[in-house]
């Protein structure tokens, strides 16, 4: 049992209560397979209490990722005293939460199934089958799970779901107490029927990032993509290095040393715009010498400094969405 008062880790925030901390507990799932927790519960209570069940691709210790996280000069933004130090790498905190399991272990299956197999193809969600309560929180600053958590949003079939998109990044955003008091209101109401106003929480709230000046943030939006939206059809001009509202009149191309510099195409806007949602680019491209290459597209929104002298303030995305390439 950890004492309330305790300080877990160096740096962290002293335990708030008593919790009875069980490690390797043996949970046998769907499938017969048998995985293990840690399961941090309120001491000193033999009543049931809800769980919150945490599951990453890192294993229930956090693997590497979890001291390469611990020996990272400020933590990534996140300051250890929000955090009481017995969270798991990109896992919640239990002495925040009152009860917590964590678990699994993709990162060992990586090992055990390097390539695309049966196992795999039995781990893809199957979207039309997700029928329950979805709190879901994504950002535009993260290229790797942006796409997946947008797009699970579009496809789960459940009745009640809530998704907001947030202006910063997901380490610290996930200890942010404002953020973490969002999501012990949406467990209260659910698991432990508080009455509290969450009823009345937007479906969709968004951030859009402003960089040089003011974010938008919790904007309320019903559904996403956006209703309102207005789709705007921009095309690549080798010759000018631009990105045009009308067809270029003539074929023309431009290219690039792979292990340096870029392809670079710039679009001024005249009106204040908000570019929010999928993005979508079509490309004819090839490698001279080589029948296979990597392509990494980026949206970056800069000032007119930045576009005169390139030592202006700038702001760098991932394009969200399927580029077609064609080679």
């Amino acid at each position: 049992m950890l004492s309330k008062g305790t300080v877990v880790a160096e740096g962290h925030q002293a335990l708030l209560l008593n919790i009875l901390l069980e490690e390797d507990v043996a949970i046998v799932v769907g499938d017969g397979v048998t995985i293990y927790a840690d399961v941090s519960r309120p001491a000193n209570t033999h009543e049931a209490v809800p769980a919150v069940i945490c599951g990453g691709p890192f294993g229930k210790n956090g693997g590497s990722n979890d001291n390469n996280f611990n020996n990272w000069p400020g933590w990534f933004g996140c300051p250890r005293i929000a955090t009481s130090g017995l969270e798991k790498f990109e896992g919640l905190d239990p002495a925040r939460l009152r009860h917590c399991a964590q678990g699994d272990n993709l990162e060992a299956m990586c090992y055990k199934y390097p390539t695309w197999d049966d196992y795999w193809e039995k781990c893809r969600p199957d979207f039309d089958r997700i029928q329950c309560l979805l709190y879901i929180v994504a950002s535009w600053t993260n290229a790797l799970h942006t796409a997946g958590t947008l797009r699970a949003w579009q496809k789960v079939n459940s009745k009640e779901k809530w998704l907001r998109v947030h202006n910063s990044h997901g380490w610290p955003e996930l200890y942010d107490p404002q953020s973490r008091e969002d999501l012990r209101k949406f467990y209260d109401y659910y698991m432990e029927d508080v009455v509290n106003d969450w009823p009345q929480t937007p479906t969709g709230r968004l951030s859009i990032p402003n960089h040089g000046g003011r974010d938008i943030v919790n904007c309320p939006e019903p559904v996403f993509p956006l209703a309102r939206q207005q789709e705007l059809k921009l095309y690549l001009d080798a010759d000018s290095r631009s990105l045009s509202k009308t067809t270029p009149y003539s074929t023309s191309s431009f290219s690039h040393a792979t292990t340096e510099g870029a392809s670079v195409f710039n679009a001024t806007f005249t009106n204040r715009t908000e570019l929010v949602g999928y993005m979508k680019l079509r490309l004819w491209a090839g490698a001279e010498g080589s029948d296979d290459k990597d392509i990494f597209v980026l949206l970056q929104k800069v000032d007119m400094q930045f576009c005169a002298t390139g030592a202006g303030t700038s702001f760098t995305a991932a394009v969200i969405g399927h580029p077609t390439f064609c080679l």
